[in-house]
């Protein structure tokens, strides 16, 4: 008897779990894609809104999504810059390290370029993307985003 009402215990358990694990942990940093054109750079606060996406309780590695699409793909490149928050006050960029750049000729899926980058985000409270730069032969892009993930 013992046995079969710890048998029917974990049967519960195993149902009540659910499907997805619940430190999984994903936001788009835009409501709206924006556009920037060739050669131009778009900035958080004049061409777009990011709201600062706060992951102080996560403290851990997690990754930096980006997608686009170029109307006219060159081997030029697009660069994605975000602005991280130590203190939750004060935002700074920090090229070397939270920042995407791919060639807007990279692959994609039904013209939509998209790549995954690995960063550490140890210590930082918020992140937010702070600009985007279609350098000078990128070509104009639309559908632009960014996303983080745990």
């Amino acid at each position: 008897m013992k046995k079969l009402i710890l048998i029917a215990i974990l049967a519960l358990a195993f149902i009540a779990m659910p499907v997805s694990s619940s430190w999984e942990r994903r936001a788009i940093f835009l409501d709206t894609a924006a556009s920037v054109s060739n050669g131009s750079t778009i900035v958080n606060g004049t061409d777009f809104t990011s709201p600062p996406v706060n992951i102080a309780a996560i403290n851990r590695p997690g990754a930096l999504t980006i997608w686009f699409n170029p109307a006219s793909p060159a081997a030029v490149e697009i660069e994605f810059e975000f602005a991280v928050s130590y203190d939750g006050i004060v935002f700074s960029t920090d090229d070397s390290i939270y920042e995407i750049a791919i060639p807007t000729n990279s692959r994609s899926v039904s013209g939509t370029v998209r790549t995954t980058w690995p960063f550490p985000f140890n210590g930082v409270k918020l992140i937010r993307l702070e600009r985007v730069v279609a350098n000078s032969g990128a070509g104009n892009c639309t559908n632009v985003n960014a996303a983080i993930s745990f």
